[in-house]
């Protein structure tokens, strides 16, 4: 009995005794396995988890970016999807046309002319008389035939272009079909495949003006300003024999917008 205690009390004594100390050479080793054994866990789970990358298990700090760095991420996001541009008038896809036009009007309470799109020349007079809109656009820009269906893009000014009337059916436009160009070479160019009648934009401003019934009734000055002549009361007009200004009218005295000429009364 007495042997079973004496057994007892050292074992006791040896569950008790106090464990050696590690050296720090020792306790570095056993940190570093542990960090070890860390990494090569975390390393497999991410190889098994194909999807996941290293970046998602670690906290990213916030940044301040700069405005360029705001920029660039800006320019970089996919841009949001925004609702196609539509001619005003026919409702047409207004990218999709060949004969793209700007027409700029001066609206009351906007300090510039406001930009309107067009799929077509005749669109243009069409919104005017929808409209009840008396003078002709401040200006118009015109897109380049040649340039259309490219990256590059090209409108023009209405009034320095070259026009081909009545050409061929062209795709995505509406009758009357006017193609323009920047050069009277590229238009007759062109002219070999799909027709139509080489046109200054005095020509084609008549012609559309006689194909909408309005002939007189709206006047395209090379400052961009038209008046509309008065029902009733004096009318006046450019003197010009030069066939530029035939359609130049006004209710009141004044320079011709096109040529400078003193308006006359029509007698």
């Amino acid at each position: 009995m007495a042997t079973d205690n004496k057994t007892e009390k050292k074992s006791k004594e040896e569950f008790y005794k106090e464990l050696p100390k590690l050296s720090l050479k020792d306790s570095m080793g056993v940190a570093f396995a542990i960090v070890m054994l860390g990494v090569i866990g975390v390393a497999g789970y991410i190889w098994l988890t194909p999807s996941l990358a290293f970046s998602n298990l670690v906290p990213q700090r916030a940044a301040v970016e700069s405005g360029a760095e705001q920029v660039s991420a800006m320019a970089a996001a996919p841009a949001e999807e925004t609702e196609p541009i539509r001619c005003e008038t026919c409702g047409m896809f207004y990218e999709k046309s060949p004969t793209q036009i700007i027409a700029y009007f001066n609206e009351e309470g906007a300090k510039k002319p406001v930009g309107h799109y067009f799929e077509s020349l005749g669109c243009v007079f069409d919104y005017m008389l929808d409209e009840e809109i008396p003078d002709m656009p401040a200006s118009m820009e015109v897109l380049d035939y040649e340039t259309f269906g490219t990256d590059k893009l090209v409108m023009l000014d209405s009034e320095e272009a070259f026009y081909l009337y009545d050409t061929k059916r062209l795709k995505g436009s509406m009758a009357p079909f006017i193609a323009t160009f920047k050069t009277e070479k590229a238009a007759l160019a062109a002219q070999k495949d799909i027709g139509g009648e080489l046109k200054s934009f005095i020509e084609v401003h008549k012609l559309m003006l006689k194909e909408k019934g309005i002939e007189g009734a709206a006047a395209h000055s090379a400052g961009g300003h038209g008046n509309a002549a008065a029902a009733d009361g004096d009318v006046y007009i450019c003197p010009c024999s030069g066939d530029c200004c035939d359609d130049i009218v006004s209710d009141k005295p004044g320079e011709c917008p096109r040529c400078g000429m003193t308006l006359e009364l029509k007698k």
